[in-house]
């Protein structure tokens, strides 16, 4: 009968041990890695706003200049080059003349989310469309000067 009751304990022992470890396991296989998850997507949405932040302050200064440039020279810039603002990010500019406006479009390698309240706040009053990966804002210049 003591012996048995040794055995039971034992058992007992080793039961509550084996319980702990398999908490401690599921502590750090399931819930570390979610809340290490959730932290990082809430870092990657911070990085995303103060991108959005940045793009539109530069998309702002870009246009400035391309309309400042074209108002003072009568032509739309050839590149970047012509252009004197410094940027973060890669743009590619390119234009189409309509018949009394030109539309100026911007194409960049970041992703970037739509929020009207910055895009007012930056003075942008162009078209934005975005992708997991980059987007194109399109805006009108219209013609002062007849060829």
């Amino acid at each position: 009968m003591k012996h048995i009751r040794k055995v039971e304990l034992l058992l007992l022992i080793i039961t509550l041990l084996l319980a702990v470890i398999c908490g401690v396991l599921v502590y750090e296989f399931v819930f570390k890695s979610y809340l290490t998850s959730s932290s990082n997507q809430k870092e990657v949405q911070t990085t995303n706003i103060e991108t959005t932040e940045l793009v539109y302050r530069e998309l702002s200064q870009i246009i400035f200049a391309i309309r400042g440039y074209y108002y003072l020279r009568k032509e739309l810039p050839e590149g970047f080059q012509q252009i004197d603002v410094n940027t973060t990010y890669n743009y590619h500019y390119a234009f189409e003349e309509l018949e009394d406006t030109f539309r100026i479009e911007l194409r960049g390698n970041v992703a970037i989310s739509e929020e009207e309240s910055l895009m007012k706040e930056n003075s942008l009053d162009g078209e934005l469309y975005t992708t997991y990966e980059n987007f194109l804002y399109t805006t009108i210049i219209d013609k002062v000067f007849e060829d």
